[in-house]
């Protein structure tokens, strides 16, 4: 039988999410060092490596970014609002859908957009924050996913493999290139 690991790219599927809650709850939350376990998907295994470091930093970097985004939202509609208000300011007036554009680029670029919703068919400017997703996001920072049949190696060895896995395929693309 040919035995495989693969890595998943958790934050895509929302699969996980049910197998992932438990394991987060009983040994993420308040761990210090990195954590490895396992639970069975699909009849394979899926080892999980959680970070806790990776994770505060992750989830500390995206909070600033999305309330710096909200700032800059309320400071748009608080200049839409003053427009409608007949207040007159220096330079272009602020459109809605200009704000929306303008926003919605930020969102991208920032790489929030399955957590901070831009409502791009509404006329005014308008957007929310998907809970769901965020929990989500909130759920996988630190955290990588590998699928194994190997039925004999320990989830810190199924790690271990993959990282040296990486290592060598590396050190080929050393070898090939100038």
């Amino acid at each position: 039988m040919l035995e495989f690991i693969l890595a998943v790219p958790g934050r895509r599927y929302t699969d996980f999410l049910a197998l992932l809650q438990p394991f987060h709850a009983t040994h993420c939350q308040g761990a210090e060092d990195e954590v490895h376990g396992e639970t069975e998907w699909h009849g394979l295994r899926l080892i999980i490596a959680h970070n806790p470091i990776t994770a505060a930093e992750k989830g500390v970097k995206r909070d600033r970014r999305i309330a710096e985004l909200e700032q800059q939202a309320q400071q748009w509609c608080g200049q839409l609002d003053a427009q409608d208000a007949g207040t007159r300011t220096r330079g272009r007036k602020l459109s809605d859908g200009g704000a929306r554009a303008r926003f919605y680029q930020a969102v991208c670029e920032a790489h929030l957009g399955r957590i901070i919703r831009v409502d791009l068919s509404s006329e005014r400017f308008n957007y929310t924050i998907d809970e769901h997703a965020l929990r989500h996001a909130r759920l996988m920072d630190g955290k990588l996913l590998w699928v194994t049949n190997t039925p004999d190696l320990t989830p810190r060895e199924v790690v271990s493999r993959y990282q040296s896995l990486a290592d060598i395929e590396r050190g080929f693309r050393v070898l090939k290139s100038e």
